[in-house]
Formats: structure tokens, C-alpha cells, sequence
């Protein structure tokens, strides 16, 4: 007769279901996440793991603030996450076009030396209506002075590789801005660099 099991242990054994990313609700960020399974287990003294109630419970641990969670939050939060993907795109495509067209635009304006306020006017304009803020013309001179020495050709070439992100509405209000810069200077150069943005963003050239 082997007597009355004798209970000399106790503990949870960690089963790893799956990683990867998810919107953690303590950090408020995209972090990396664990998901794990508990199975508690009670040691008789017959060496017998007996599983305990409450085995199979899930727990999430943010890879960020290592905060432990009960639950599959990663599932749970999967709508919030996807949404909070989607806007973070937009969101970097939207930088990109702006970067790209203020690049090719102070290019063209920056292609005359001689070029006056009136060459910055349709630039400042373009800048103030797609970020939502508000340049003057003195400001944008500060803005644009460390980039002066840079190649026009690359920025034209970063914005001919974007351009299929820019919508119609959009490549027609860059191009726009373009043809007002040059008609403001005296030299041929920026309009040869309007020409060559028209050719990059398929918009056919002004009459």
C-alpha cells in the first residue's frame, strides 16, 4: 500500500505560443510582444505533476515595458493595431511627398541665383498648404539655405521615385507651384527643371 501522496512542490510551466507585434496598451506604441500559456502543476510525492485549476491561462509580456497581461491581448487589440498601421503609413507616405516636392521645388527655386521673393511666394505657398502650417518668406530662406548646395538631379530623382504615391490632385498642385517659380525668375534653368518634373510626374507640359 503506497499511503497518502505527500505534496512537496508547486509551480507554473511556461509554454511559449507565439511572438510578434502588437499595439501594447501600457506603452501605447507598437512593441514585440510574447504570448504564453501557464500550466500550474501541483508535485505529490510520487514525483506525479497533478495540473491545477486555472491551467491553460494566457499571458502577454510587452517586450517594451515588460508589463505582463493576462489574456491574448495581441488578439484582442488586432483592430487597433492593423488602424494604428495604417495611419502610421499614410502618415510616412504623406512625409515623403512633402519632402520630395519641397525638394524638386526648391530646386527649381534655388536654379536662378538671381531669383527674388517672388520665386519663394509659390513654394511658401505649396509648403503652408500641405503641412498646415505657416512659413513666411524670410523664414523659408533660413529653411532652405542648408540645402542650396545640394544636386537638384537627386532630388528630382527621389521624386520620380515616389511619384506613384502622389495622387492627380497632388502632382498637379506641385507642378503648379513649379511653373510659378520659374515664370518669376529670368533664367532658362528652372524651366528646363519644370520640364524635366513634368516628364517625372507624366503631367503634360503648359501651353
Amino acid at each position: 500500500m503506497l499511503g497518502i501522496p505527500i505534496v512537496i512542490g508547486w509551480g507554473d510551466k511556461a509554454v511559449e505560443v507565439r511572438r510578434g507585434e502588437f499595439l501594447c496598451p501600457d506603452c501605447g506604441t507598437i512593441q514585440p510582444y510574447i504570448l504564453l500559456q501557464l500550466h500550474g502543476r501541483i508535485w505529490l510525492y510520487y514525483i506525479i505533476p497533478i495540473p491545477t485549476p486555472g491551467s491553460g491561462k494566457m499571458v502577454t509580456i510587452c517586450g517594451g515595458c515588460q508589463s505582463e497581461m493576462d489574456g491574448d491581448i495581441a488578439s484582442e487589440t488586432r483592430e487597433r493595431y492593423e488602424k494604428f498601421i495604417a495611419e502610421a503609413a499614410a502618415l510616412r507616405a504623406k512625409e515623403e511627398m512633402i519632402e520630395a516636392s519641397f525638394g524638386a521645388l526648391i530646386g527649381i527655386a534655388t536654379a536662378d541665383p538671381d531669383a527674388g521673393d517672388e520665386a519663394l511666394e509659390p513654394l511658401r505657398r505649396h509648403l503652408n498648404r500641405v503641412t498646415g502650417r505657416t512659413y513666411s518668406v524670410t523664414g523659408l530662406r533660413r529653411e532652405i539655405a542648408p540645402r542650396l548646395g545640394s544636386d537638384r538631379a537627386t532630388r528630382l530623382a527621389e521624386l520620380a521615385r515616389i511619384a506613384p504615391r502622389i495622387d492627380a490632385d497632388e502632382r498637379d498642385h506641385v507642378v503648379e507651384a513649379a511653373r510659378a517659380i520659374a515664370a518669376a525668375t529670368s533664367s532658362e534653368e528652372p524651366r528646363a527643371l519644370v520640364g524635366r518634373l513634368e516628364e517625372i510626374l507624366a503631367v503634360e507640359p503648359a501651353e
